[in-house]
């Protein structure tokens, strides 16, 4: 009996060290919200914006922010161009709204999510010089690009 629970017991401790094993863990993830300007091969340029919600009480006093500036609860403040590059992979996933059913039917969630780039730039094309007027947010990772997410701005 006792070596079938020391079987059990090691059976289960290496079936919870594989399944730790496939989780991917990403280090030095930062989030930033930024407006697309241009997508060229494998590399988006953005221009870094801040995203700041009434929650950011430091931020909107320096700034001097009023309801009148936050009617929706945040400021997006991008008062000078500041232009980045990031690398796109095969693994990036592309969240946006699909505001037009492009990709899903209708009276279906207009959220759409795919790995597929050429999706997005699709997306994006639908825009005047395929550049939205809204910002995304970015979750990056050693300069690669893990997720673009669209949120609601309303």
């Amino acid at each position: 009996m006792k070596k079938f629970v020391l079987l059990f017991l090691i059976v289960v401790c290496m079936f919870s060290v594989c399944a730790c094993n496939n989780n991917t863990v990403v280090e030095n993830k930062t989030e930033i919200c930024a407006f697309v300007k241009e997508i060229k091969d494998n590399v988006i340029v953005v221009d870094i914006a801040e995203f700041i919600t009434t929650e950011d009480t430091d931020r909107v006093a320096e700034l001097k922010l009023t309801n009148f500036d936050m009617p929706n609860g945040y400021y997006i403040n991008n008062t000078e161009i500041e232009l980045k590059e990031y690398k796109l992979t095969k693994d990036t996933v592309y969240n946006f709204i699909d505001w037009k059913n492009d990709f899903v039917e209708k009276g279906a969630d207009r959220e759409f999510s795919t790995k597929n780039k050429d999706d997005f730039v699709k997306y994006l094309n639908t825009y005047e010089n395929s550049q939205p007027q809204m910002p995304f947010f970015f979750d990056i990772a050693d300069n690669e690009v893990i997720s673009i997410t669209e949120k609601p701005m309303m």
